[in-house]
């Protein structure tokens, strides 16, 4: 009897532990709905937006909605790793400090709402929402645990700086963020509040560096798959300093729109990355996509360049402004008949200097391969074999058995 009143216990319980992380996601998911809602009203109403259109406030929530499903997938399948349960605190701060935001500027603007006095602390959890990805996932990554020691410190001491930003939103906001509303600010606080939030931000970013620097090490110390795991973390976060440069540049050009689509796909990537490496769902492809990605970016640097340096040496060459279409369709065919030459070189010298190992194992397999045509000898044959395997796999041991036809 005792054994079978017992046995349901730890089902419930592991029940529970797969659906508790779709809370905070319901939650996210509501303040998300609720933001979009307030801006639309806002719209409405005629007033002007001071924080950006519509266009962007959806492509920031595509980011967060990321984070806050990633968070919910990783803690439902592996609850003891804080990696997923950081991801949806992320999402749960975006989020909220993002409706808080629609709520302060509708209150303002257009008709007051209960409560705007107390909505302005939300704002202090946008530090939270860009502190927490930069130093407290680093730290953790991928395991959930830090490696212990001086570790441990830099964590607690990033949640201490937090908790005075989150105290300084409220008696002097103007120190944290625009200000926005009132809340409960303190006026003859606000010069050593402002010291106070300067030296904050100063030790939080010394802190998120410490905390990338805790990447490395814990590369150089991991095993193998938990390498890969870290290369989609790494590969996630050099795609998005990649882009955030780009779009700085589109953005000066005047094409803020996609400037922001471009920043969002760079912000995107982060979550998308850690999920994969967590779930481990195609982890060890991570090498066919920094390989991949690293051709068609160079690719696509060379592309641009021919195209447009193409362009403007044929306006200048033919005298016929800035509008000539007989220098862009000019320019149109040598880019496409360069492509897939220039692909296939480029290929192969990220291969040669970036992944020798694979690419001298597939000219030795490629060599052994028309050796193989003309080989007749049995004995030589078996000789080429094991050498090849040795050369290309680098086995401990190798051996060769031959079935004869009376199958000994």
């Amino acid at each position: 009897m005792t054994g079978s009143t017992s046995t349901p216990t730890p089902m419930r319980r592991h029940g529970a532990r797969r659906w508790l992380p779709w809370i905070p996601f319901g939650f996210t998911i509501a303040l998300l709905a609720g933001t979009v809602v307030l801006l639309s009203l806002y719209r409405a109403s005629g007033a002007v937006d001071p924080d950006g259109s519509m266009i962007t406030v959806l492509l920031l929530t595509l980011v967060v909605f990321a984070f806050a499903g990633v968070g919910a997938l990783t803690s439902s399948r592996y609850p003891a790793n804080r990696i997923g349960w950081l991801c949806a605190g992320i999402a749960l701060a975006w989020a909220t400090a993002g409706f808080g935001l629609g709520y302060i500027n509708y209150s303002l603007n257009v008709n007051a709402l209960p409560g705007a006095r107390f909505i302005v602390l939300t704002q202090a959890l946008w530090n939270v929402g860009f502190v927490a990805p930069a130093t407290l996932l680093p730290l953790r990554f991928p395991t959930g645990k830090t490696m212990g020691g001086r570790w441990k410190w830099i964590e607690r001491s990033t949640l201490g700086w937090l908790a005075i930003l989150f105290v300084s939103a409220g008696v002097a906001p103007e120190t944290v963020y625009r200000p926005l509303g009132r809340g409960f600010e303190i006026q003859s606080l606000r010069p050593a509040m402002t010291t106070v939030v300067n030296i904050a931000y100063l030790a939080l970013f010394l802190l998120a560096v410490f905390a990338l620097a805790s990447v490395i090490i814990r590369f150089r110390r991991a095993d193998w798959r938990e390498r890969q795991q870290l290369k989609w973390l790494i590969y996630a976060v050099a795609l998005l300093v990649i882009l955030m440069v780009i779009s700085s540049f589109v953005e000066l050009a005047g094409v803020t729109e996609v400037a922001n689509l471009v920043a969002v796909v760079g912000f995107g990537a982060v979550p998308i990355a850690i999920g994969m490496a967590i779930l481990r769902h195609g982890l060890y492809d991570i090498d066919f996509v920094i390989n991949r990605t690293l051709v068609y970016m160079l690719l696509s640097t060379l592309i641009g360049v021919v195209y447009f340096g193409g362009v403007a040496v044929l306006q200048g060459l033919i005298g016929l402004g800035g509008d000539s279409e007989l220098a862009v369709a000019a320019s149109t065919l040598v880019v496409a008949g360069l492509f897939q030459p220039a692909r296939r070189r480029i290929q192969d010298f990220i291969d040669h200097y970036f992944y020798r190992r694979r690419y001298d194992a597939q000219r030795t397999i490629d060599a052994f391969t028309s050796r193989l045509r003309d080989e007749i000898d049995l004995s030589a044959l078996n000789e080429e074999l094991v050498l090849v395997v040795g050369q290309t796999m680098q086995p401990k041991h190798v051996s060769v058995w031959l079935i004869g036809e009376d199958g000994t």
